[in-house]
């Protein structure tokens, strides 16, 4: 059994940021009495009662005969209630192996109080990485379980290929985490957290990071900016990015920008050329005529890259939209996605230049 609250702690006061903190084992650490983690994707955590075990979420599917298991080790105890955080398929994919019934029976808006074998559940209810998310305070453990409110990442706030996310309320559910003075906090990815400070720490670091967010967007936005100035514009502190729990390894903070122009602004850039646009093949195939042909444009992006890649990216999209049948194109396309990859944090950056140069290798 993983001592998991001291790996957070020493992580977290030494700023350790080259050690797994997302460890899906399948195995169980109790973190207290009563208490359990099962580290999967997501976790599955489980407290004791007089009339069963509360379980918060349930894993993905592929983890729930693991999750099962390892709590029956645990505990005999009959599962009494589940409680899901939000309804991402790795949160409740792994119901079925705990109960028949996965759709949740009971609902609310706000709040709601449960008593379960004389444990006091309070749930609520915020938006954050979707519009149906809760967090819960368990007073007699003094213990907040967070669902995906930390990941031990920065927060998955604008993911560029899913609906709106909300950073402000976001903030706010951590703020009221925070003034709950939790001394246990369970996050349903990465580890557990011991410790008021330290968890004090970590959830102000979190709002004020969002925070700080949206204020620049929208000052900027009523400043009349347009979204391409605010994206090259605004930034996350460098000191708060460092920190071991808020590093843009999945998603990033250009992303969340993108997110709170999109929830407060719409969808258009600002740009009036973009109301109604050419097709960008159209666009395209006028660039590569300017400059002489595809060929010019995919020579002059692979002389871009090791000192504008993002730049070259764009010409190098010219380029094969323009000759979208040129191996010589697409191998310059594979090549410089290829670097762009190797230069990104976040996975979700990762994967998107990833594809683009794996379509290109395809053609070569």
């Amino acid at each position: 059994m993983a001592d998991l609250l001291a790996l957070s702690a020493r992580i977290i006061d030494e700023g350790i940021t080259d050690e797994p903190v997302n460890r899906v084992s399948g195995e169980l650490s109790e973190v207290a009495d009563g208490v359990a983690v099962v580290e999967a994707f997501s976790h599955v955590v489980a407290f004791r009662t007089d009339d069963g075990l509360v379980l918060f979420d349930t894993s993905v599917a592929g983890f729930g005969a693991r999750c099962r298991d390892a709590l029956r080790g645990w505990s005999s105890d009959r599962v009494s209630t589940i409680v899901y955080t939000h309804g991402h398929v790795d949160h409740v994919g792994g119901a079925r192996f705990f109960d028949d019934w996965v759709r949740p029976g009971t609902t609310f808006e706000q709040s709601l109080a449960l008593d379960v074998g004389g444990t006091e559940v309070e749930l609520h209810h915020e938006r954050g990485e979707t519009d149906d998310h809760l967090w819960a305070w368990i007073p007699s453990h003094r213990a907040v379980c967070a669902g995906d409110f930390l990941i031990w990442a920065f927060p998955n706030a604008g993911n560029p290929q899913k609906v709106q996310r909300y950073p402000v309320e976001w903030a706010r559910a951590m703020r009221a985490m925070k003034a709950m003075e939790p001394e246990l906090y369970l996050p349903a990815h990465g580890l557990p957290i011991e410790g008021r400070e330290r968890i004090a720490g970590v959830l102000d670091d979190v709002a004020i990071a969002l925070e700080g967010l949206v204020r620049d967007v929208l000052h900027l936005m009523n400043e009349g900016a347009r979204l391409d100035d605010i994206v090259h514009t605004v930034r996350v502190p460098a000191e708060l990015l460092a920190k071991p729990y808020l590093r843009p390894t999945y998603d990033e903070p250009e992303f969340v920008v993108r997110n709170i122009w999109r929830l407060y602004g719409g969808w258009w850039d600002g740009n009036p050329a973009n109301v109604k646009p050419a097709a960008d093949a159209d666009i395209a195939a006028e660039v590569a005529a300017l400059a002489g042909g595809a060929g010019r444009l995919a020579d002059r992006a692979r002389e871009l890259a090791a000192t504008d890649v993002r730049l070259a990216c764009h010409l190098v999209e010219w380029a094969v939209q323009a000759a979208p049948d040129d191996r010589d194109v697409h191998a310059a396309r594979a090549e410089v996605y290829r670097l762009r990859r190797s230069g990104e944090l976040s996975l979700m950056s990762k994967g998107i230049f990833g594809t683009a140069a794996a379509e290109s290798e395809a053609r070569l």
